[in-house]
């Protein structure tokens, strides 16, 4: 019976080492899965972030992509009216000048006038005030749209920039996602520059 004792007291002292030992591992184990599971918590979060900025400059790209097609083509409306009002109002300078001529001829004519009617300057000189109106209008016309074609470039540069800057954003962020992660790939169709 001491022998058996002896046995069972030796097997109880290897299995509280045993148990100790496993209750230390477990405890080691769980404070490593713990640390994990917080830093796996902080990485899906700092993915999580990354994902919502990709898609908003997604979102910005095909924003400024809009802006500029439709400041594009306001701009080239805006041009074409513009010309269109230049030579409307050339020709409008042009045939004032050709009926102010034809008047001055007319009064001149010695052989319908004895003397100059009285209301031939202020016929003439009505015309010309019409025709340097139109005078005005195409200075004017040429000025402002010189100004905002100027304005329109430093836009439209600003704008091709901010895309630039946006595209290599995305592609970097791209790059960087797993393939399952891309939250949709943006194709944009470039405006011609």
């Amino acid at each position: 019976l001491k022998a058996q004792e002896i046995k069972d007291t030796e097997q109880k002292a290897y299995c509280d080492t045993d148990l100790a030992k496993n209750e230390h591992d477990r405890k080691t184990a769980t404070a490593a899965v713990e640390r994990f599971s917080g830093t796996l918590a902080a990485l899906e979060g700092e993915k999580g972030e990354k994902m919502i900025s990709y898609a908003e400059k997604g979102s910005e790209l095909v924003l400024r992509y809009e802006e500029r097609r439709n400041r594009t083509t306001e701009h080239e409306a805006q041009k074409q009216l513009n010309n269109q009002t230049i030579t409307e109002a050339r020709a409008a300078e042009t045939a004032t000048d050709a009926a102010i001529e034809i008047l001055r001829a007319f009064y001149a004519n010695t052989s319908m006038f004895a003397e100059k009617p009285p209301q031939a300057d202020h016929v003439v000189g009505l015309l010309t005030v019409i025709r340097d109106d139109y005078s005005s209008a195409v200075n004017k016309t040429e000025a402002a749209d010189t100004k905002a074609t100027r304005l329109f470039n430093e836009a439209d540069t600003e704008s091709r920039v901010a895309i630039t800057i946006l595209e290599r954003d995305l592609e970097e962020a791209h790059t960087r996602l797993p393939e399952r992660d891309h939250p949709g790939d943006r194709k944009s169709t470039r405006l011609n520059s």
